[in-house]
């Protein structure tokens, strides 16, 4: 039982450095600036806010691609859009009304 705990610590320790490693330092200032933007109009629970990190990361690092063509990031702006609403659930409809804010963290 003591190895089995011992490989699965190893293996979350492991997991966690290699995805940290991933993470460039533009990219998280920036998703930080959402998830604060966010919280300025919506109370979140530190489990919505880590998600909503994870989504502006994400939105971020796919920016990132300089191939990327507007009809693909206007799709990517949609999914950005569809994952905040599936985190936030009831929470979603207080910045669905506000376009300027949805424009500010899709895009």
């Amino acid at each position: 039982m003591k190895k089995i705990i011992a490989v699965l610590t190893l293996i979350f320790a492991f997991t966690i450095s290699a995805n940290a490693q991933d993470v460039n330092p533009a990219h998280a200032v920036s998703a930080k600036k959402d998830v604060a933007l966010l919280t300025e109009k919506i109370a979140l629970t530190p489990a919505e806010e880590e998600k909503a990190y994870k989504t502006f990361l994400a939105k971020y690092k796919a920016l990132e691609d300089a191939t990327m063509t507007q009809a693909s990031k206007e799709e990517l702006y949609l999914k950005i859009e569809n994952k905040l609403k599936s985190n936030l659930k009831e929470k979603a409809r207080y910045f669905m009304k506000d376009p300027e804010l949805l424009q500010k963290l899709t895009h």
